[in-house]
């Protein structure tokens, strides 16, 4: 994203320069016949070539009127050959062809065309005769297969056989450039001509990107027939900076020009990124928002394109009426179809917030797209009502306004009175939302209550009647108002920074009472910093309401590593002082670890690869790599061989891994060998280093004799967010071994095993082996070692065997798999169709091989998918599965499970497909109830009926909903028991949410029968009825115990009831 304004001058050069790339493109593009008198005597007489050659040619004639323009007014007769050509840029293995017209004046006789190609005689055609005025169009069509570029002459009448009154116009010279096709997608470095030119073949319909990154150059794109698609020097024309969008399969050429030609330029195609803000949402742990509480907002950056990015991306949030950013984040790049998430914390304010999330603001980036770089998102908060005082608001006739207020376990009082001629009611809800108490025909309305829980609780004034204003007090009364009072609201408190950066903070008024003064503001340090010359500033001291100030923070002085307190006071006339704190963390050092096997056990002759991983990266800069040096003691000369596959280490670009390989060598001294790895980071501080070291025991290769262990499975995977692995361990006892073997674990730091048992006292004896990996933990392999060790008199047998974890990125490497619609209803003998979407994430690029099963299995039903296999893309790549029947499947409903395989991933998902007998009646209802529910009396129970238009005509059904025990049925988003479904195609499937509300009244054990009923508007008379029965259960907390059993102890891992820890804590569902 670019942002900036021209002055005049800068205006004119720039106007200049596009004027001057225009004509330069123009003088490429079209064709200045040149005509030159030739000398006929030394014409080329090389002989036809078979090599370059004309593939095609054909002529045609016509007569022109013989007016006296066309006529040669001194007598005699003239040929004159003239030609038309739209482009001089071709692909290899495509035709270039010229149109030439030869004009007859005072009729001629037969002669010759001869065309030359680069001074070899290429064709030689008859020219009939033809009469005066006649003119006779002949095109000549040529092809190579090699890139270069040619010279195309023609001579008309070359022997001088005809004697004419002007020789010189029967000479026409062109010039054609071949040229290779560039790969596509794919970039050139081509910065250092004047000119230089690239074709590509597009073969599909869809969007494609050129783009350059250079200081001075011009692109233009231009088709085969010569037509400019687009020049990034025309603002107007590309789709973002520096890139030409191209739509249509076809030849394009890509043409870049430099004003000096000495400056570094890089062309691409289809390589491009586009940043695009992908999520923006809100969550906060209270039944609404509430003003100045903590609200988390997740935030993400989508790399859309086909190119990753090593620049620095800045996500941006502001809130509307705020011109500075009230939060963050930078990204040290990011790959192309790579999510990179963040997570604020900030209170906002009562009311509407606008947010507005940015990507790339300061416009490092180049882009396809720039008008994509933004998200918004609006969020009503409401307004907090304070004991022991009052709000005052406006409500309209049928709407609601909620207040949230924090009770303790003391009884108050609530009182709410509003204008004449209306009617407002008030109802207190607990912090679930269920209604507790209400007042509804007194006035002042007015509710006094003891609540048994602490926390937050909810006040909802309703208008009954009328739109006004009215008073909502909490233990208060107007006849003793008190004077009014502030408080600071602050939107960011604790902010860390790194040494350099600047923030601000907004700072607002909240009122309390009937508060209007305004507020002087002021800043001091919390302790005294000698290292800070100047204090954060106020770009305004002075507060009235509904205003705000912004407090500017620099920390060019600031200490890394250390935290500074700034009080932010602010103050009224009569002496009143409130005060609030900003901490301010610069970043400190620059600080990683490197983890590895610390200790392992070889035999003689064995080999192992380690995994040798950067992890808790706290990098700066971000964009400088960590250097690995492996540390051989000289005793390991001649026993053991090692060797790391990369010494260097690019976190930045996600390498952050490298394979340690150890070999021991046959005859190896046995005993203990210690490797070390250096690592070190040169940060803006100086040289960090890290050191790890790798002990390795090498015993007996004659050990391995009266037992074997082994581990299944040998191969386990797991994202970078962490999670349980599950492997089972045993044991083969030669004969005559009895054992026991005692088992022991080596894992890399970073994880952690538990084995439920750590003796094996017979062969096939399993002992089940848990590993906790830990989140964040580098991307990469990891090895496991199991080790099996025996002890008698004649000594110790130690074995070891091993598995691999395989750690992948969480930044890469998955997919997703979706599939719809959930249900298909057809009839027996007919097919239907189920749309699959497989999306990459993070840069998965691996064939996806689709397959699917059905439940109950069914020869009749064949299905087939179209494609089988596919590359995900990042937007998703659709594939479409048919289900097809036959007219003796039977009636009823089938499960078809979709299975995804790619890498190692394999995902699956389930649609239903329901076959139902043919009904040849123009009207036709199948309605379908789903699972009865139990739920607590005050819960909302959710179903999902299915009707089905039977019948052979589209149709539209009237859906009702009533409840035997007259509880409260709602269908939809309508708010009533009554809804409508408007044309509804033959044999097409709707769902119908209904919601039944069970008062908090009943009784436990009840039953109610909610029947929904469907009726045509074909025919009013044909309706259909189903029905579900729902249970009020007993309001128990049950609890699972799961024990998890290990050599070192038990482990209980408690399973509480959801719904009883919510209602203990007052939490939202």
């Amino acid at each position: 994203m670019v942002h900036g304004r021209r002055n005049d001058i800068s205006n004119f050069v720039f106007k200049y320069n596009v004027l001057k790339y225009a004509a330069l493109i123009f003088a490429i593009v079209v064709i200045i016949p040149s005509q030159s008198i030739p000398t006929y005597t030394n014409y080329p007489h090389t002989n036809y070539t078979e090599s370059n050659k004309s593939i095609s040619s054909n002529y045609s004639t016509s007569l022109h009127n013989t007016t006296e323009t066309n006529r040669n007014r001194q007598g005699g007769i003239d040929l004159s050959l003239t030609s038309l050509c739209s482009y001089t840029l071709v692909g290899v293995g495509r035709v270039c062809e010229i149109n030439y017209t030869i004009l007859s004046i005072g009729g001629t006789p037969s002669t010759n065309l001869t065309i030359f190609v680069n001074g070899l005689q290429n064709e030689n055609v008859t020219i009939p005769a033809h009469s005066d005025g006649e003119s006779l169009s002949y095109v000549w069509r040529y092809s190579q297969a090699n890139a270069g570029l040619i010279n195309v002459e023609a001579y008309l009448d070359i022997t001088n056989a005809i004697s004419e009154n002007n020789e010189t116009n029967n000479y026409n010279k062109a010039e054609f450039e071949f040229l290779d096709f560039s790969q596509i997608p794919g970039s050139e470095n081509v910065g250092y001509s004047h000119i230089q030119k690239r074709a590509y073949n597009i073969t599909d319909n869809q969007e494609h990107y050129f783009g350059i990154e250079g200081s001075d150059q011009v692109l233009s794109i231009i088709r085969e027939n010569g037509s400019v698609v687009g020049s990034t020097s025309n603002t107007s024309i590309q789709p973002g900076l520096g890139f030409v969008k191209v739509i249509g399969e076809g030849v394009y050429f890509a043409i870049v020009s430099s004003e000096n030609g000495t400056g570094s330029c890089v062309l691409y195609a289809d390589l491009y990124v586009d940043l695009e803000p992908t999520e923006l949402t809100v969550q906060y742990s209270t039944l609404y928002p509430i003003e100045n509480e903590p609200i988390s907002i997740n935030a993400s950056v989508t790399n859309r394109g086909t190119k990753s990015t090593s620049e620095l991306v800045y996500l941006e949030l502001f809130k509307e009426g705020n011109p500075v950013h009230v939060k963050y984040h930078i990204f040290s790049g990011i790959s192309y179809g790579e999510t990179k998430k963040v997570q604020w914390s900030m209170p906002l304010q009562r009311g509407e917030n606008r947010l507005n999330l940015i990507a790339d603001l300061p416009g490092l980036i180049n882009e396809t797209d720039e008008k994509n770089n933004e998200k918004n998102l609006s969020i009503y908060v409401i307004p907090k009502l304070k004991i022991g005082s009052y709000e005052s608001g406006y409500v309209n006739t049928g709407c609601a306004v909620y207040y949230a207020v924090y009770l303790d376990n003391n009884p108050h009082t609530f009182n709410l009175t509003g204008e004449t001629n209306t009617d407002f009611d008030l109802y207190l809800l607990d912090s679930t939302g269920l209604e507790i108490a209400s007042s509804i025909q007194g006035y002042p309305e007015s509710i006094t209550y003891t609540s048994s829980s602490i926390g937050w609780h909810y006040l909802k004034v309703v208008s009954y009647f009328g739109s006004g204003k009215f008073n909502l007090t909490a233990d208060f009364d107007f006849e003793n108002i008190e004077e009014g009072d502030f408080e600071l609201n602050l939107s960011s408190k604790n902010i860390t920074l790194l040494k350099g950066e600047e923030c601000k903070v907004e700072v607002r008024i909240d009122r309390i009472n009937n508060f209007s003064e305004n507020v002087s503001l002021s800043i001091i340090a919390s302790e005294n910093y000698p290292e800070l010359s100047f204090m954060p500033e106020f770009n305004d001291t002075e507060l009235s309401l509904n205003e705000y100030a912004i407090i500017t923070i620099n920390t060019t002085q600031m200490f890394e590593g250390k935290k500074y307190v700034f009080r932010v006071r602010g103050a009224i006339q009569n002496g009143s002082v409130r005060e609030d704190t900003i901490e301010i963390s610069i970043l400190p050092r620059s600080s990683f670890k490197i983890i590895c096997n610390e200790s392992i056990i070889l035999h003689q002759g064995e080999n192992v690869t380690l995994t040798v991983t950067a992890t808790e990266l706290n990098l700066y800069p971000a964009n400088e790599s960590i250097y690995l040096d492996l540390i051989m003691p000289d005793y390991t000369i001649g026993n053991i061989t090692a060797y790391l596959e990369h010494e260097t280490l690019i976190p930045y670009q996600g390498i952050i891994t490298s394979n340690l390989t150890l070999q021991v060598l046959e005859n190896a001294t046995l005993g203990d060998y210690t490797f070390v790895i250096n690592a070190t980071f040169l940060s803006v501080y100086g040289i960090v280093s890290q050191v790890v070291s790798v002990n390795v025991s090498v015993i007996s290769q004659d050990s391995q004799d009266l037992f074997v262990l082994v581990i299944e499975p040998k191969e386990r995977a797991i994202s970078q967010v962490g999670g349980v692995l599950y492997f089972n361990v045993y044991s083969i006892f030669s004969e005559g071994f009895s054992g026991p073997v005692y088992l022991a674990f080596s894992v890399p730091t970073g994880m952690n095993c538990i084995a439920n048992d750590s003796v094996l006292n017979s062969s096939y004896e399993y002992s089940n082996l848990t590993v906790v990996v830990d989140s964040g933990l580098g991307e990469g392999n990891y090895t496991i070692y199991v080790i099996g060790t025996y002890t008698s008199e004649e000594g110790t047998i130690i074995i070891n065997e091993t598995a691999k974890i395989v750690v992948t990125r969480t930044s890469g490497g998955s997919f997703t798999l979706d599939v719809g619609p959930r249900l298909r209803t057809i009839t027996a003998g007919s097919s239907a169709s189920f749309s699959i979407v497989v999306t990459s994430y993070y840069g998965f690029s691996a064939l996806v091989s689709l397959s699917c099963s059905i439940t109950p299995q069914e020869e009749t039903i064949h299905t087939v998918f179209n494609p089988q296999k596919i590359i995900p893309s990042s937007m998703g790549t659709a594939s479409t599965l048919v289900v097809e029947t036959t007219g003796t499947t039977p009636e009823r409903q089938y499960v078809i499970t979709i299975n995804a395989v790619g890498g190692r991933i394999s995902l699956n998902n389930s649609v239903t497909l329901e076959v139902i007998s043919l009904n040849n009646s123009e009207v036709g209802i199948r309605l379908r109830a789903p699972a009865g529910q139990s739920a607590s009396a005050g819960q909302t129970v959710n179903y999902i009926f299915r009707i089905t238009n039977n019948g052979t005509s589209i149709d539209s059904f009237v859906i009702s909903g009533s409840s035997s025990n007259r509880w409260t049925v709602t269908i939809g988003n309508t708010n009533s028991a009554t809804t409508r479904i408007n044309n509804v195609p033959s044999n097409d499937t709707r769902e119908i949410r209904v919601s039944l509300l069970i008062p908090a009244g009943a009784t436990a054990g009840s039953i109610d029968t909610l029947t929904i009923t469907a009726t045509s508007t074909l025919d009013p008379s044909y309706s259909v009825s189903a029905r579900v029965q729902t249970t009020v259960s007993e309001n128990i907390c049950c609890s699972t115990i799961y024990f998890l059993i290990s050599s070192i102890g038990i482990t209980a891992i408690i399973f509480a009831c959801i719904e009883c820890i919510r209602r203990r804590n007052g939490l939202k569902k």
